[in-house]
C-alpha cells in the first residue's frame, strides 16, 4: 500500500521480474481517458457522416404504404 500511496495522485505500475504485476490509475486520470476515447470514436463518426450520401425525401415518401 506504501507503494500505492507514494504515487501521489499519478498512475503506478508494480514489476515483478520485469513483469507488470499491478497498475493503478486514479479515477479522474481513468475518466479523463475514457473522455479521450468517446472523442476519438465521436470524432470517427462524424468523419464517416461527412461522406455519407444525403437524398432528398418529401413526407409522402415516408408515408407510402401506411
Amino acid at each position: 500500500m506504501a507503494t500505492l500511496a507514494s504515487g501521489d495522485s499519478s498512475p503506478v505500475a508494480i514489476f515483478e521480474d520485469d513483469e507488470p504485476a499491478f497498475d493503478s490509475i486514479p479515477a479522474k486520470a481513468y475518466e479523463t481517458l475514457l473522455d479521450g476515447l468517446k472523442d476519438v470514436e465521436l470524432a470517427e463518426i462524424v468523419t464517416l457522416r461527412k461522406v455519407h450520401v444525403e437524398i432528398d425525401v418529401t413526407w409522402d415518401d415516408l408515408c407510402v404504404g401506411i
